[in-house]
């Protein structure tokens, strides 16, 4: 997630997370994001990899404090809560659908409050016929004007 603008850059699902699978997450991050920073907990899949080989300042939390990386904590309640909760999940495909379209809908869509809500699109048409798109089901929906 890039702090300033809310927006999700990477989301990648694993039934089954283990040191390759997060090395590998961390090379094709760092190919896109030289220099960043990696806020992890002390799971031995985060503990074990030296990130300044990938040009990455590895920061560890304190154990049983989520208030230390309240991001990603807020980000996974809001894909919970938001998208997750109301569906019955049936299979890793399927949930891996949900989230794809849920972050493109926050992406893009979802006004930010903390931002001015103001999504990274912005809203073109100021009249018009107001029309609304159902996103999710028809959990979520995109209001926008469409042209005249």
């Amino acid at each position: 997630m890039i702090l300033h603008s809310r927006k999700i850059v990477a989301c990648k699902l694993t039934q089954y997370p283990c040191r390759e699978f997060v090395r590998q997450q961390i090379i094709d991050f760092s190919e896109e994001f030289p220099k960043s920073y990696l806020v992890h907990d002390n799971d031995s899949q985060f503990t074990s990899i030296n990130y300044f080989d990938y040009g990455i300042n590895g920061i560890k939390t304190c154990v049983a404090s989520p208030n230390m990386n309240v991001y990603i904590e807020r980000l996974i309640g809001t894909i919970r809560r938001e998208a997750l909760d109301n569906f019955l999940m049936i299979s890793e495909k399927q949930i891996k659908n949900i989230v794809e379209n849920y972050i493109c809908y926050y992406n893009n869509q979802r006004p930010h409050q903390g931002l001015n809500r103001i999504p990274e699109n912005p809203i073109l048409e100021k009249t018009g016929k107001i029309s609304k798109e159902s996103i999710l089901s028809g959990l979520h929906h995109n209001c926008y004007r469409s042209s005249a």
